[in-house]
């Protein structure tokens, strides 16, 4: 086993759920907003690996093993930033984009992907601590 996979397969995970946790927020925000006018319902960023590269959304800095190495423009704190969503498919009269059912769907589909990495987490945990004799 690869001792430099084992942190990074962690980090990827942990971000992932960093990830869900911040999204829920903003989700949680639109639904507080359900009723101000003029209000416009907000998402995260979806992450992609292209954006990862170009340093646009990466969740942390990168290591050098090398004075060679790039040590890339990375954010640092509030690396998950809010966006109005582009193509709200309902607009009330007083202007508010938040339909309820959509944001309630996203709140279940978040709690899936935070599910998942959870348990992925765990049983990566498990695995490694199998590995080094841990009980």
């Amino acid at each position: 086993m690869d001792t430099k996979t084992t942190p990074d397969l962690m980090q990827m995970l942990s971000g992932s759920m960093r990830y869900a946790s911040a999204r829920q927020k903003v989700i949680a925000d639109n639904i507080a907003h359900l009723d101000t006018p003029k209000y416009k319902a907000h998402d995260l960023k979806p992450l992609d690996f292209a954006d990862m590269v170009a340093g646009e959304s990466h969740t942390g800095r990168l290591a050098t093993t090398s004075p060679k190495h790039f040590t890339g423009g990375m954010g640092g704190d509030g690396i998950f930033k809010a966006e109005i969503e582009r193509k709200p498919y309902e607009v009330t009269p007083t202007g508010n984009s938040v339909v309820l059912e959509d944001q309630m769907a996203k709140v279940s589909k978040i709690g899936a992907e935070y599910e998942i990495a959870t348990s992925l987490y765990k049983k990566f945990t498990q695995l490694y601590r199998a590995a080094l004799g841990a009980k």
